[in-house]
């Protein structure tokens, strides 16, 4: 995984696995070494149930140690997740582990090193394939240590790597699950809202959230409408907040962005902004929606938006001036 394809928030695709030359790095004998009793048992129990014999040329048939995958990594976890070449290897033994058992314990050998994982351009992939392919109980530990430190989480959301354990976590688990780092994020809600990279954290809490922890939110968003439509990241936020939060709520959210008009040319230019600045308008009943287009005809957002979001706010303009 290189740098510039870990600095892209999101979801990731499978990493490809190290090819047979660098398979061959090392002698076949340390590849498909016997695991050291310092190991857990349950690996060790896995990698000789299945056995580890090899092909004439001492490895399987795309240049990989036999027995899972598994041969070189137990004992190593750690150090390889921090390596490029080293990270890929740990991503395939916990996919390609037999069982949860035997994938627990090789995620076991990050506890401990969370804080410093989710930072790591290399650790961070070996994270998020333990969330991918771990039960979801088994994922605490990650929380845990998330939310150790007063404010670790908040500046894990806002990391160009550590951004993607939280968003997934909150996925995976949800916000019920993982309702300490819910509760974290929500303390410091709008300054992560117009922040880069945390802003993708409190998106998917909008989504994920239990019912209080969105009607929280959403009430934060409300009280910090003026600061979140001053910047790109905040009137994304405000965008899916208009998609996701409940009707009523929604209503609320509307009110707090027409408070100042001129601050929606923000949302109508990020992703999916027209659709969230007629969102905004449909909310209302129809006298306070004519009303605010009315406010709106001549602005600054007409010229920002397209030629269809003008016409629909001037023909509601119309309306109010008609019914005047």
């Amino acid at each position: 995984s290189s740098a510039a394809a870990a600095a892209a928030p999101g979801w990731l695709t499978p990493v490809e696995l190290p090819e047979a030359s660098r398979c061959f790095g090392r002698s076949p004998a340390r590849l498909c070494a016997t695991p050291s009793e310092s190991t857990s048992s349950i690996v060790s129990t896995t990698l000789s149930e299945e056995g580890s014999s090899l092909s004439p040329r001492g490895c399987g048939s795309r240049g990989e140690p036999r027995g899972g995958g598994n041969g070189g990594v137990v004992g190593r976890v750690w150090h390889l997740s921090r390596d490029a070449a080293g990270c890929h290897k740990v991503q395939a033994a916990l996919e390609r582990a037999s069982s949860d058992e035997a994938r627990e314990a090789l995620a076991g050998e990050l506890r401990g090193h969370v804080a410093k994982a989710m930072r790591d351009p290399h650790a961070n992939h070996v994270l998020q394939k333990c969330i991918a392919t771990m039960p979801r109980p088994s994922l605490q530990f990650i929380v845990d240590e998330l939310v150790a430190r007063d404010g670790l989480a908040a500046q894990a959301a806002r990391h160009r790597y550590a951004c993607r354990i939280v968003q997934q976590l909150l996925q995976r688990c949800g916000a019920g699950e993982a309702s300490s780092l819910a509760e974290a994020l929500l303390r410091d809600a709008v300054a992560l809202a117009c922040h880069s990279f945390g802003h993708y954290s409190v998106k998917q809490l909008l989504q994920t959230g239990t019912e209080d922890q969105r009607y929280r939110l959403v009430r934060a968003l409300e009280r910090g409408m003026r600061t979140l439509l001053r910047c790109t990241p905040g009137a994304a936020v405000v965008a899916a907040a208009m998609k996701h939060a409940a009707r009523e709520d929604r209503v609320w959210i509307a009110r707090a962005a027409l408070q100042e008009p001129d601050q929606l040319v923000h949302l109508v230019q990020v992703r999916n902004g027209e659709v969230a600045v007629r969102s905004v308008l449909q909310a209302l009943g129809d006298e306070e929606r004519t009303r605010a287009c009315a406010a709106l005809a001549g602005g600054r957002l007409l010229a920002a938006g397209s030629p269809a979001l003008a016409g629909y706010i001037e023909a509601q303009a119309r309306r109010w001036q008609g019914a005047k």
